[in-house]
């Protein structure tokens, strides 16, 4: 009885993996993901959680004096409703119904006619471009993750973008304004 050898399994790098699930951009198509939704409402006083560790306890969830014995102030939790958001996380929130698609993304596979971007670059796109897909699945810690990739040419990219910005809104304006 002859056994085979196992090959070690090499990735290419130009391909984009989501678990077990491989993707290639071919040709002058670019493979995108696309950034998450940013309403600008996000609450800046817990990040975006919903809760705030407890002064009280300092999160341990144990009352400071008394041995054995849960914090009063969180009810032996360690945490506290954020009262800036009331544990929504959001100071407003935004049904998924209105909220737009993100234009904004990395780059994560080049097809081989691709010229003028390169893997890893941050990059605008147009809303209505190309084909979207929402991936979801359990990622090796058992966390279920859910990314969006956007296949599109290379054509329909505005520009790169380089650098980080906390933006609270947006709006586009046509006319230079001084």
């Amino acid at each position: 009885m002859s056994t085979v050898a196992e090959m070690p399994v090499t990735r290419d790098p130009n391909m984009y993996f989501a678990g077990e699930l491989g993707m290639e951009a071919l040709l002058d198509r670019v493979l995108v993901i696309e950034d998450e939704f940013r309403s600008g409402y996000e609450c800046m006083h817990c990040h975006e959680k919903g809760t705030l560790k407890c002064d009280q306890c300092e999160g341990s969830g144990k009352h400071r004096a008394i041995e054995h014995a849960k914090c009063s102030e969180c009810n032996g939790v360690g945490k506290l409703q954020c009262p800036q958001c009331k544990g929504k996380g959001m100071l407003l929130e935004i049904p998924d119904a209105a909220k737009r698609r993100p234009t904004s993304g990395q780059i994560v596979s080049l097809g081989s006619e691709v010229k003028n971007v390169s893997m890893g670059d941050f990059v605008v796109f147009p809303n209505f471009c190309g084909e979207v897909y929402d991936l979801s699945g359990i990622d090796s810690g058992g966390v279920e993750q859910t990314v969006v990739l956007r296949i599109i040419k290379e054509r329909e990219i505005i520009c790169r973008i380089t650098g980080h910005l906390k933006l609270r809104r947006v709006s586009h304006k046509s006319e230079v304004t001084g």
